[in-house]
């Protein structure tokens, strides 16, 4: 009596499923993965940074090249992150790769980096880019007439820091923190559905600001 073989893989699938191993649902789709990407990518600071780099170089020529060399870094990170995922297909990202290269220690000193640092700084950031360009939107509307005349009356006319108070602007900015860390909270889907309608939103800016000229 002949035995027959094991399909390939069998053990690494089994293993996958087998009880008791902790799996994370797949409740994303590839649509959701791509704007999850694409709006982790273009943040506030496509909007803050740009004129900040262009008065800083001298010339056309260099501004292009500062852009074609970070993009080529980028493309060089994310190329090796697309290898080390396609090794080590385990949820965790940049810790499960510190942990296979370093060991545990590294690992865990990055996450609690990650948490408290890193994670933390760049939602405050994005946080407050968010506020500064929705004080200049509603001081845009004063200017142009179209703003309620409640707003209107609340929107200071100083020169130097018109519109919301500095005070109201960071309440705006933990407001949005809270809001979409709840969103976060309640779900996944959530929170893609969330994900997927703001990056729409910045994508079409974004291309509205570059074909509009």
């Amino acid at each position: 009596m002949t035995q027959s073989k094991p399909a390939p893989h069998a053990d690494s699938a089994a293993a996958s499923t087998s009880p008791g191993k902790a799996l994370l649902p797949r409740v994303l789709g590839p649509f959701d993965a791509v704007m999850i990407v694409v709006g982790g990518i273009i943040g506030s600071g496509i909007f803050l940074k740009v004129s900040d780099i262009d008065t800083r170089v001298p010339s056309f020529a260099l501004i292009m090249a500062v852009w074609i060399v970070g993009g080529i870094v980028t493309l060089c990170g994310a190329l090796a992150l697309a290898e080390l995922a396609a090794m080590l297909p385990q949820a965790g990202g940049p810790y499960v790769y510190l942990r296979e290269s370093y060991g545990r220690p590294a690992a865990f000193l990055w996450g609690w980096a990650e948490f408290s640092i890193v994670r933390t700084g760049s939602l405050g950031s994005l946080a407050c880019g968010t506020v500064i360009y929705f004080n200049a939107f509603l001081v845009s509307l004063k200017e142009q007439g179209y703003a309620p005349e409640w707003l209107a009356d609340r929107l200071s006319s100083d020169v130097q820091h018109p519109g919301l108070s500095h005070f109201s602007q960071a309440l705006l900015a933990i407001a949005a923190v809270l809001l979409l860390s709840w969103v976060n909270i309640v779900g996944t889907r959530s929170s893609a559905w969330v994900q997927n309608l703001t990056t729409i939103l910045k994508v079409s800016f974004l291309a509205l600001i570059i074909i509009g000229p």
